[in-house]
């Protein structure tokens, strides 16, 4: 079986050659008391393993499937910095613009002359000095109003970039989501489309992963609406896996069951794991020197300069003496052998997901779960560790 996008090299998954994760898993879940959990290692441009276990939904008899889509929260970071990356490479954005060079194009006017010192390349690696959440009063408002998750983009940045950022541009790290959307309506402007639009052709596209959405998996429709706040899902069937919060308790589709639709740059994708591999390959990929081409050219779909640039740490440590961050990508070095990890995870607090590449050995990992919380993030932890460590099983 071969699982690939229209890219120089598919992932190729040889159904009699993929170690089966799931026994794995299953004792995972069953450990940390969590609805389900999904795994990949892939090794080059291979899914060497993958597994699966547990149920969608609690309340619900349906199993997770190695199809199931999971929300991967702000592991969603590096993916729209690769697409500015893009951008960049195209002549639309540098590293170096700013929210004042760029979002007057869209009708962001009012901003204030701090704004000129904020680079995209700060916004990417939480070095602007931004607050790491939009005013959450004022961004009801701006729902109310917006109409779109574009629309609602540039009215957060109208409403922030009118005062200048909370601290001193590119000095100390400072997590933001913020900073992120700021970063994305910058794309969208640039290149004159929505960054869900923009996410779809440059990037989703071209790696084959037509999994890739936005919100909750399985969202019925776009229309707002209130979760009833019941324990169980109102259907027995459940089309896929639901989000549970730290408590265990399923929270269905709904516009309730994630961040705001306007945080899209910051951490509202959802993919299979299987696609998700494709991403992790790209990255791996890029960072040992291979060129991944655009579908039908010989144009590539990032350079490999651009691509080590993404993976490069930018300004301060995360905490002293610990990792360094660089675009969508914490960084450390291990002190004992010198290998380098770029790693990640995301939650809205209803999922949890992590993703590791280890360049060096050529090889990248996956873990998620469909609920949020404390326990999820120990056993994704825990699960990684032990991926990292694991030796194939032939």
């Amino acid at each position: 079986m071969i699982l690939c996008g229209p890219v120089y090299e598919c992932i190729s998954v040889a159904a009699d050659r993929v170690d089966d994760l799931s026994p794995l898993l299953a004792g995972s879940v069953q450990k940390f008391k969590l609805p389900g959990m999904a795994a990949a290692i892939v090794q080059g441009n291979r899914m060497t393993a993958f597994g699966v276990a547990g149920i969608r939904c609690r309340g619900s008899a349906e199993h997770i499937t190695a199809d199931d889509l999971f929300h991967i929260g702000s592991d969603t970071k590096s993916m729209t910095a690769t697409l500015a990356a893009m951008l960049i490479e195209d002549g639309k954005l540098q590293w170096t613009s700013t929210p004042a060079d760029i979002l007057p194009k869209d009708g962001v006017s009012k901003i204030d002359p701090a704004w000129t010192r904020v680079t995209l390349e700060e916004l990417l690696t939480h070095h602007a000095g931004v607050r790491a959440n939009p005013d959450l009063v004022g961004l009801l408002f701006i729902r109310a109003f917006s109409g779109s998750p574009q629309n609602e983009r540039r009215d957060v940045c109208r409403a922030m970039l009118r005062k200048p950022p909370d601290k001193e541009p590119g000095k100390a790290f400072l997590y933001s989501n913020a900073g992120f959307i700021i970063a994305g309506t910058m794309a969208e402007t640039a290149a004159g489309k929505p960054w869900e639009e923009l996410m779809r052709e440059r990037l989703f596209g071209p790696l084959g992963m037509a999994s890739a959405g936005y919100g909750p998996p399985g969202m019925p429709t776009a229309q707002p609406g209130r979760s009833n706040g019941a324990k169980t899902p109102k259907t027995e069937t459940v089309s896929q896996p639901c989000g549970h919060d730290g408590n265990g308790i399923p929270h269905p589709p709904s516009w309730a069951a994630d961040n705001p639709a306007c945080f899209g740059p910051a951490g509202t994708v959802h993919v299979s794991l299987r696609d998700w591999a494709k991403y992790a390959s790209f990255h791996l990929g890029g960072e040992r020197g291979e060129v991944w081409t655009v579908p039908g050219t010989s144009k590539p779909l990032l350079s490999v300069d651009s691509v080590r640039r993404l993976h490069t740490p930018f300004g301060d440590s995360i905490t002293p003496g610990g990792p360094r961050y660089a675009k969508g990508w914490g960084v450390r070095k291990d002190v004992k052998t010198g290998e380098t990890t770029l790693m990640h995870f995301g939650s809205n607090g209803f999922w949890m997901a992590g993703i590791a590449l280890y360049p060096a050995r050529n090889v990248a990992i996956l873990v998620a779960t469909n609920q949020g919380g404390e326990q999820a993030q120990q056993a994704c932890n825990q699960l990684l560790r032990t991926l990292a460590e694991r030796k194939p099983q032939r």
